[in-house]
């Protein structure tokens, strides 16, 4: 079922509550394991969200003509996936950032509107080195949602974590496991 309304709608919700303040979009499987990891620390503090798993952005953008008007979701839909409720948006990509928030302006808030994507970064040979490098680590997720969400750090990530975030300390244990 959720397969069919994947290809049906470009994307699922994967998990959401009544009136989320933030909405975790994953555009890659990879980056789907992270935001999930990420909204179970989001569970854990009891922060109301929603987590969407997107196969086809470009659905979800304004369409330039009639043609594509045809393939793009409807406002209803778009609306249904990115309520007003959330003013936080949070997009993990595998591509990079800044042509996610190009492409999804429908759904951009503006200063509450962040895509963590490739950012070139390399040396490592694991998914997620990769992950935590290029910052699409839960952690960068968590630590992301929280500055667009003005929450305080401390209340969302522990001082290892922040101490990883902030370059200090090795991620491995700590936030890759």
């Amino acid at each position: 079922l959720q397969a069919r309304q994947l290809v049906a709608e470009g994307a699922i919700r994967v998990r959401t509550d009544k009136k989320p303040k933030i909405v975790l979009t994953a555009i890659g499987a990879y980056q789907l394991a992270e935001v999930l990891k990420a909204s179970g620390r989001l569970l854990d503090r009891k922060i109301p969200h929603s987590v969407v798993c997107m196969v086809e952005p470009r659905r979800f953008a304004e369409p330039r003509s009639a043609d594509e008007q045809a393939c793009c979701v409807s406002k209803k839909a778009r609306d249904a996936f990115f309520p007003a409720s959330a003013q936080v948006r949070v997009f993990v990509t595998h591509t990079r950032s800044g042509r996610i928030q190009g492409l999804l302006q429908s759904v951009d808030t503006g200063a509450g509107t962040l895509a963590l994507g490739y950012r070139n970064a390399g040396g490592t040979l694991n998914e997620a080195g990769m992950l935590f490098v290029n910052h699409q680590s839960w952690a960068h997720i968590v630590d992301a949602v929280g500055r667009l969400a003005k929450v305080r750090r401390a209340s969302l990530l522990t001082k290892e974590e922040i101490a990883v975030l902030d370059g200090k300390t090795s991620p491995h244990g700590v936030v890759i496991a």
